[in-house]
């Protein structure tokens, strides 16, 4: 089965000790993990940080790290998508908004917490950057 293949990241300021999560303009309206569709011949590392480059303004010189963590199935509008879930690590963004979403919010690391991304968590509040102390 055909599966649209796309990029999701959870983004963590290692400043604020937060996650940001984007409110779409588009359906499925709703706030979500900022990412997109991974365009031909386009490593999926890439395409993340073109999404959030696009969407949110988080330029090269701002992203610390970025690691794949694992992929999911789900449909979005009833169209089956595989996406791979990437942990971004940031400072000192300027966030500015594409057309695509509406609104933007950091979120506490630990109201974003369940059972599918603990690990996902705990490696971004464990994340040591060449530089700090």
């Amino acid at each position: 089965m055909w599966h649209r293949k796309t990029v999701r990241a959870y983004i963590f300021d290692v400043d604020k000790k937060a996650f940001l999560l984007g409110k779409s303009s588009l359906p499925p309206f709703g706030f979500h993990l900022p990412g997109g569709g991974i365009n031909r011949k386009e490593e999926p590392e890439d395409a993340v940080k073109r999404e959030l480059r696009e969407e949110l303004n988080i330029l090269p010189e701002n992203i610390i790290n970025v690691s794949y963590q694992y992929s999911r199935k789900t449909r979005v509008l009833g169209i089956p998508h595989a996406e791979g879930i990437f942990l971004v690590i940031v400072r000192n963004v300027q966030i500015k908004l594409s057309w695509e979403l509406s609104e933007s919010k950091w979120i506490d690391s630990e109201r974003l917490r369940d059972k599918n991304n603990q690990d996902l968590i705990d490696k971004a509040l464990n994340f040591k950057y060449e530089g700090e102390n």
